[in-house]
């Protein structure tokens, strides 16, 4: 600084400068909710890289005053975090050299809104019984595309030919679900992919059926009322169980006994064939098995 005249071995402290960089002043779009803000500070008597202390305020509102003192730090910028979408903030920048401190302007800008966001009706990573629409809706009234992926990465070299509300799945699909949209500043977007979609045209698998008597064992004593047990082993890989049905001597059972491979009927004397068949999810019928054992009051059951 230049020379105390009333004392020329003293040196006179000239205050910093502060001009605000980043993002520039009445700015639109910005990112939220993260976005860094940038300045330049200079001190006359020591120099640009001078240790200046900076100190950050903020306020939210287009004609605000920035006085909420966010934090304070050496450096010529600073991340802040916690930003809501489409809002409009001013800021300033303190800085202060150990003996003067200086205010720069105050600038606002605007972050950008949010990215559109999709609804479906349908879960696309589920499994589908032949074919299936998916109906498509966009946040905000927004135009989005849809796109039919062969990997699990949405990216422009996917075909997004179609920003129809719908989807047409079949069941020669196998592939993934991908949609894009452009943001109200000018932003393309891409969802992650969704799938892979699988169209479930399988039914249950349904086996080793087994009756027995009294008892889940192979020896019984048998009289007039006779308990035959009954199981079975059942499963769905795709949709997953959804109930079967057993009864004794019915060839087309229409008892609801859960999925629990397992259940009990009285039998007569004399051939008693148990029959089961299972549902899966989405509706489709395994085949019916069955299981016949011979209750002979005279002696020990005989599996047939």
């Amino acid at each position: 600084g230049p020379p105390n005249c009333d004392d020329p071995d003293a040196i006179i402290n000239e205050p910093p400068t502060i001009t605000l960089s980043s993002p520039s002043n009445d700015s639109t779009c910005q990112d939220y909710p993260n976005l860094t803000l940038t300045w330049n500070g200079n001190d006359p008597d020591n120099g640009p890289n001078s240790d200046l202390t900076y100190h950050i305020y903020t306020c939210e509102g287009s004609s605000c005053d920035p006085d909420n003192l966010i934090d304070s730090t050496t450096s010529e910028s600073y991340e802040l975090s916690g930003l809501n979408q489409n809002t409009t903030y001013r800021w300033k920048v303190k800085a202060y050299d150990g003996e003067d401190e200086v205010y720069s302007s105050i600038w606002r800008w605007t972050t950008q809104q949010q990215v559109p966001t999709y609804t479906i009706t349908d879960q696309v990573n589920t499994n589908w019984n032949n074919s299936d629409v998916i109906a498509i809706s966009w946040s905000d009234d927004s135009i989005g595309y849809n796109a039919l992926s062969d990997n699990s990465t949405c990216n422009p070299s996917d075909n997004f030919d179609d920003n129809d509300d719908s989807r047409s799945i079949n069941s020669t699909y196998t592939n993934y679900i991908c949609f894009k949209t452009t943001t109200a500043c000018g932003t393309t977007v891409y969802s992650s992919a969704l799938g892979p979609m699988k169209v479930d045209t399988t039914s249950p698998d349904i086996s080793n059926a087994q009756a027995y008597c009294d008892s889940y064992t192979d020896s019984c004593e048998q009289d007039d009322d006779t308990e035959i047990y009954f199981t079975w082993t059942a499963s769905d890989e795709h949709s997953g169980l959804d109930q079967c049905w057993a009864e004794l001597n019915d060839a087309i059972p229409d008892e609801d006994v859960g999925i629990d491979e397992q259940d009990t009927d009285t039998g007569l004397e004399g051939i008693n064939t148990y029959y089961v068949r299972c549902r899966d999810n989405l509706g489709y019928w395994s085949n019916t098995i069955s299981d016949t054992i011979n209750i002979s009051l005279d002696s020990e059951a005989q599996g047939i």
